[in-house]
């Protein structure tokens, strides 16, 4: 498996697998399109976060957005490797300490008990808006 910086012919399957996931994790998804989803990637992407996808011979079986400063947006992994540790491998991976807090500006608030990750997470809505990187004080 290789852990790479997204490339552009990546942002298809992390697109569409971040509205699927979205829509069923969190509620904040409620009414919004799949544009306005993926706008909240991509805004952050636009604002200096990265994207790592997990590369396992040309096909992603998973991949993470993910800031400084222990910022994490979101994790998929694609359904027929789940439970193998491979989204804390990448967390590891790009630098988050999952013993600490972590900042995200999405909240999975449903079906919080398939979490087996057990972060942390610190909600901060605002991460979305540009500029606002500095309003998290640690």
């Amino acid at each position: 498996m290789n852990l790479r910086s997204a490339i552009d012919q990546d942002w298809g399957l992390i697109l569409s697998s971040f509205i699927s996931t979205f829509r069923a994790e969190s509620t904040h998804a409620e009414d919004l399109k799949g544009r306005q989803i993926t706008s909240l990637l991509t805004n952050l992407i636009a604002n200096g976060w990265s994207c790592t996808v997990a590369d396992m011979e040309g096909v992603i079986v998973g991949w993470i957005v993910h800031g400084p400063k222990q910022r994490l947006a979101w994790v998929w992994v694609r359904s027929m490797v789940r439970c193998q540790g491979l989204a804390k491998l990448m967390i590891e991976r790009v630098g988050i300490d999952m013993s600490r807090p972590v900042y995200s500006p999405f909240l999975p608030n449903r079906h919080r008990e398939q979490c087996r990750l057990r972060l942390k997470i610190q909600h901060r809505p605002f991460l979305v808006i540009p500029g606002a990187e500095t309003a998290v004080v640690h």
